[in-house]
């Protein structure tokens, strides 16, 4: 079997077969693109590397999580710091509630803590054996996912604050969870090289997604619920068929681990980050590299994330900083 694609320009990789070859197409011309945009919005107040960010659904608020052990909630239009939630330790993961009412926090302290957003009061502790690494809302708002080093996710009611289930299956770490866009899957991604699906309504794994060779450290759903992409240490984007549970193609491109990967909120866009201080931009049917932005963050880009209405980007990382862009003109 012959593979043709350039030396080091990011690909996307189908692995059907034609006419007994397995080709991998690449654009050079996206891949020369490194326009170096100045952000809309940066804000700045955390202490250390940001590792999470979140958006509230309305798109006003932004949550951000550091490892100078403090979430804060920002205005997106004026940038100013609404509130700081203090933690005992480095803070990993955060995520709104649909109704925009509660922010979750993971963080080293092993736990997973509800904060109210009007109050700023701190409403539940969640607790693990171990750190806890990333936390989802379903759909529905009325459970939280947490997955931990503790090797486990646990279902949280949002009401009572009380585990629902807990879900073994994962050898190592779980780095990353997500809810399916109708909340009746999970998907988890573990140091353990798998990304794994559950059924909400059983409880049971249903999948075990194999092709990563190193840490699992992002998973997200398409809009429309149909595809599931996982980013890695391994410097690849997989992107996956939620129906077969099959292996459809490849993004490769970043030079370094990769650390996050998300889709736009209308489904056309896949945008990540990594180690290699870069954030790319993907197109989602062709699997070309839109944009490529390069020296974001200091360190490493740690996440990114899209406004709900997908207009803003924000990104965050190792310089302490979150940069706002305006899509359109990123993409322009």
């Amino acid at each position: 079997m012959r593979i043709f694609c350039w030396k080091l320009k990011p690909v996307y990789f189908f692995p059907q077969l034609i006419f007994g070859l397995a080709l991998i197409w690449a654009s050079p011309s996206f891949a020369e693109k490194n326009d170096l945009l100045i952000p809309t919005r940066a804000l700045k107040g955390h202490g250390d590397i940001i590792r999470s960010l979140a958006f509230s659904p309305d798109g006003k608020l932004l949550a951000t999580g550091s490892y100078d052990k403090t979430v804060r909630i920002w205005h997106v239009k004026t940038g100013e710091a609404k509130f700081s939630f203090s933690h005992k330790n480095l803070v990993r993961a955060v995520a709104f509630s649909p109704d925009g009412q509660l922010v979750a926090s993971g963080n080293y302290h092993k736990t997973a803590d509800l904060w109210e957003v009007d109050t700023g009061k701190r409403k539940a502790v969640l607790g693990h054996s171990k750190l806890v690494r990333a936390v989802a809302f379903s759909p529905d708002g009325k459970t939280l996912a947490s997955g931990s080093k503790d090797n486990t996710l646990r279902l949280w009611n949002i009401r009572t604050g009380r585990e629902r289930k807990k879900l073994k299956g994962h050898l190592k770490s779980i780095n990353a969870v997500a809810f399916s866009p109708k909340g009746k899957l999970l998907a988890s991604g573990s140091t353990d090289h798998t990304v794994r699906l559950w059924d909400m309504e059983t409880g049971k794994q249903v999948a075990v997604l194999k092709g990563h060779t190193a840490l699992v450290s992002s998973v997200s759903f398409s809009p429309d619920g149909a595809l599931l992409i996982s980013g890695g240490t391994d410097k690849v984007i997989r992107i996956w068929d939620v129906k077969t549970f099959k292996e459809k193609g490849q993004l490769v491109g970043h030079t370094d681990a990769v650390h996050t990967a998300v889709f736009s909120p209308d489904g056309q866009t896949i945008v990540s980050g990594g180690a290699d201080q870069a954030v790319r931009f993907w197109d989602v049917k062709t699997g070309n590299e839109k944009k490529a932005l390069r020296n974001e963050h200091a360190l490493y880009v740690a996440v990114v994330a899209f406004s709900p209405d997908g207009r803003l980007l924000a990104t965050g990382g190792g310089d302490r900083t979150v940069k706002l862009y305006d899509v359109q003109q990123v993409l322009r």
